[in-house]
């Protein structure tokens, strides 16, 4: 009976568990840049967020009326809650659970690097 109700629980967790995005935000002075992550232009300008695949290095290419194209490279790094064996307990919960990263570039500064 026992053996039974813990199999049940742990049924409806799983399929009522929540999932894990990760999300990254690209932001730039001036605003209105336009992103290219990976070589893919992004839907929006400065501020943007959207949603990353995979954890680890990124390259991101800024475009803006008078400024010079500004290439980054980025770390999404994956947080220690997701780390085995932690990641199994925070992709059964029952909400969803969502992985932020912000960056924030300087056209302004990148332009007089570049001179």
């Amino acid at each position: 009976m026992r053996s039974c109700f813990l199999l049940s629980s742990l049924g409806v967790i799983c399929l009522f568990g929540g999932c894990l995005k990760t999300v990254t935000v690209i932001d730039s002075a001036p605003p209105g840049a336009t992103v290219y992550f990976d070589g893919q232009q992004v839907t929006g300008t400065t501020p943007v967020e959207f949603e990353v695949d995979w954890y680890g290095p990124h390259t991101v290419t800024l475009v803006h009326d008078g400024y010079p194209p500004s290439k980054h490279v980025i770390d999404v790094k994956c947080p220690m809650y997701l780390w085995v064996p932690l990641d199994l307990f925070v992709t059964v919960l029952p909400f969803p659970v969502t992985d932020r990263h912000e960056y924030r570039f300087d056209l302004a500064e990148t332009q007089t690097q570049k001179e």
